[in-house]
């Protein structure tokens, strides 16, 4: 089953060890193309969970359309603030076999709406 995790800091990182090591397809979008070359350069996120290798199995990837394409589960771990900018550029695509799940803590700051509205209202 191909999982896509949007979002490559600490929390989807940890979230694509994990899932990686139970035996899942899993593809880890990262917004910034320079980190994602990185990443996929050391194999370590630095930044955000330094000193924990990230297995060769996860794709990484700054390509959305080629993280999401299939997946059976995509998974948002982008933080909050970001959550409605990320969300639409997820529109257009079809997500007829897939399921959508947030795994971001928090609210969204102008509104305080909970990110299950703010994906709704976007997707």
């Amino acid at each position: 089953m191909k999982i896509a995790l949007l979002g490559d800091g600490g929390w989807g990182t940890a979230l694509a060890i994990l899932l990686a090591n139970k035996g899942y397809q899993v593809f880890l979008w990262g917004a910034f193309k320079d980190y994602v070359d990185f990443l996929n350069k050391e194999r370590e996120n630095v930044k955000f969970l330094p000193s924990v290798r990230i297995p060769k199995e996860i794709v990484i990837s700054a390509d959305l359309k080629e993280v999401i394409t299939n997946a059976a589960l995509i998974t948002l771990a982008v933080p909050s603030h970001v959550m409605r900018s990320v969300v639409r550029r997820l529109k257009g695509y079809d997500f007829s076999r897939s399921i959508i799940l947030s795994v971001a803590k928090g609210i969204e700051n102008k509104t305080l709406a909970r990110m299950s509205k703010v994906i709704s209202e976007e997707i």
